[in-house]
């Protein structure tokens, strides 16, 4: 054995609760059955080695499985038997005052002994924390709950490693149960919520002295006391708040705290809280605040929001909150689908691990859409989705009670299936895409609502791209908008073009009503050069789509690449970037409408071409131009 030291160590007995949201470096409650992933145990003397089981059943807060040395079952007879458990190695970087809580049960035999060790080198060498010997500690019905302060060998050490060696020295030993393996720092603190102001509901609004009330917590294992608070306000008003929470604040507890001072909300703005605790002693700083935002009561359009600094009032949620089986949405830059592209900042889906099909959401702040007779919503969207990994949009009129889906698959510019965004890994949205769709249903209507929602199932490293979803720049605008959505003629097949070719048109009113008299242009470029105008005589129903044939034509019956831009230009169009439609046609072979024809290949091929089922070698045999060899 590696040379140990034994040192006097001040241990604690504790009843606290532990709550998953401290600064937990090793939490293991041995849940899988088996030694943990990471962690090692090896026969040092005899061939026994820790195991882990689930019976007897044993006391410890967790239940189910522990990791026991069963000497007992061994025998008498079999003997020497040594045997450590080591766990993983973990990183205290950054960290000054480190703990570890364990649930055992030693049962004490003299001579015979469990030693606790840790190792700050890789496991060079390592320091005795505790020697249990022939003092029975807990039982199999109630172990012994115990805490170490490590802080002396684990304090910003970056490869710490903790071990539990069974030794019977030589003699008829018998058992070591442990469970429930926390290693963690403390104190910690920190913000948790912003709990006033609220998010608006239905037929309320900011004032302009609102308190501020937000939530701290004691993510630690002891109680704290005189906790400074401190808020940050920007956007529609800019305030700095500061305060101390007295306290004592119990290990696992939440409670509010409220500044003295008001702020003013009246204005109809984005306003961005940054809270945060400022605790000397506080030993992780990763959870002591938090970034959240509200808005004012929307009633100025139109309205853009780039997410760019700011959730804009937005907020993420799901149906089994705060971990929605694993995974959420989150605000900040892109990191998948080739990231943000010039953007900034956008909601996209985690990448974390399985979210076992919960369900989650990005909701908006409250609209009032009392004045608007012609709403329309746009939005920058990015996706690559199984088909179990679906997305929508949603609406509600009644401050988020119900709501409904918003469109179809069949509305143009919107779902790529009947009623979501899906199935769509093999070929991913991965550039930013501007979707659009009418809220005609929603004209008048004091308190809407929107809602991204949708379900991320599948998740790496399996299934790497099954469940990415992003979104940015909503927008929305009160107005008429019509555009063209496709060609009609000419089509590229690559010949039966003519002299006096025509162009055909779809033009779509995105629009709440209908409109008439839509100016309309096509610019020919490449081969051809020409201008084509005309009016669209209409009414185009809201939502509808109708084939228009300008009244001119032009010349396309010569060889050459043919360049197509067309668009309407409506005055009062509210959003033109859906307005035009562009496409290129080659035409390499020419129409031949004049007889009797004749072409015998002495001067060229004459616009024949040569083919086969798999180009180019096609089997190593090709027909070939020229004067005849055989």
């Amino acid at each position: 054995m590696k040379k140990t030291r034994r040192l006097l160590l001040i241990f604690l007995f504790s009843l606290v609760a532990k709550t998953s949201s401290a600064d937990i470096i090793i939490q293991e409650y041995f849940n899988s059955g088996s030694i943990p992933v990471g962690w090692t145990t090896s026969a040092i003397q005899g061939s026994a080695t820790w195991s882990v089981q689930n019976a007897p059943a044993f006391g410890s807060t967790s239940g189910t499985f522990y990791s026991v040395f069963d000497d007992a079952t061994l025998g008498a007879g079999v003997t020497p038997n040594e045997s450590d458990m080591t766990t993983s190695s973990f990183d205290c970087s950054g960290r000054t005052a480190i703990f570890m809580n364990y649930q055992h049960h030693w049962y004490g035999i003299e001579s015979t002994h469990g030693y606790i060790e840790i190792s700050n080198d890789g496991g060079t060498t390592w320091t005795t924390l505790m020697d249990y010997e022939k003092i029975t500690r807990g039982s199999i019905a109630a172990p012994q709950d115990t805490t170490l302060n490590i802080t002396a060998f684990a304090a910003n050490q970056a490869d710490v490693r903790v071990r539990f060696r069974y030794w019977d020295n030589s003699l008829a030993g018998q058992y070591w149960m442990i469970d429930d393996i926390t290693i963690y720092s403390d104190p910690d603190v920190g913000a948790s919520a912003l709990i006033n102001p609220d998010y608006l509901s239905c037929a309320t609004s900011y004032s302009a002295t609102e308190l501020v009330t937000v939530e701290i917590t004691n993510y630690g294992f002891f109680p704290v006391s005189n906790i400074p608070i401190n808020c940050n306000v920007t956007g529609g008003t800019v305030a700095n708040l500061t305060g101390v929470f007295v306290g004592p604040l119990t290990p696992g507890a939440t409670a509010n705290f409220t500044f003295a001072a008001t702020i003013d909300m009246s204005a109809e703005a984005v306003y961005n809280f940054n809270i945060y605790t400022s605790l000397a002693t506080d030993e992780y700083l990763g959870n002591d605040n938090i970034y959240t935002s509200r808005q004012q009561l929307i009633i100025t359009f139109p309205y853009l929001m780039d997410f760019n600094g700011t959730q804009g009032g937005w907020f993420a949620n799901g149906q089994t909150p705060p971990l929605n089986g694993g995974r959420n949405f989150e605000h900040g830059p892109l990191n998948y689908l080739n990231g943000a592209q010039g953007q900034g900042d956008s909601w996209s889906v985690q990448t974390t691990s399985s979210n076992n099909a919960t369900y989650i959401w990005v909701e908006s702040p409250i609209f009032d859409f009392s004045a608007l007779s012609n709403p329309h919503l746009f939005v920058d969207i990015k996706h690559s989705l199984h088909n179990s990994d679906f997305f929508h949009l949603e609406y509600s009129l009644n401050g988020g009670t119900t709501w409904t889906q918003l469109g179809t698959g069949s509305d143009p510019n919107w779902y790529n299936t009947a009623s979501w965004w899906r199935n769509s890994y093999t070929t991913p949205v991965d550039a930013w895409t501007n979707y659009q769709n009418n809220l005609c249903a929603l004209a008048g209507q004091p308190c809407v609502k929107l809602r991204f929602y949708g379900r991320p199932y599948y998740s790496a490293p399996t299934y790497s791209d099954y469940h990415k979803f992003a979104f940015d720049n909503v927008q929305i605008v009160d107005g008429p908008d019509v555009g063209i959505l496709a060609y009609i003629d000419p089509v590229n097949v690559g010949c039966l073009f003519s002299a006096s070719q025509v162009v055909t048109v779809e033009v779509h009113n995105y629009g709440c009503g209908p409109i008439s008299n839509i100016p309309i242009e096509c610019l020919i470029t490449g081969a051809s050069t020409n201008t084509l105008t005309g009016t669209v005589p209409g009414p185009i129903a809201a939502g509808a789509t109708i084939n228009y044939t300008f009244s001119g034509t032009f010349d396309m019956s010569v060889i050459g690449v043919y360049n197509f831009n067309s668009y309407t230009n409506m005055p009062g169009d509210t959003y033109l970037p859906n307005d035009t439609s562009t496409t290129s046609i080659n035409v390499n072979q020419l129409l031949v409408n004049t007889f009797p024809y004749l072409e015998d290949f002495n001067t060229g091929a004459g616009y024949w071409i040569p083919g086969g089922s798999t180009p180019p070698l096609n089997g190593g045999r090709n027909f070939v131009l020229g004067a005849l060899p055989y």
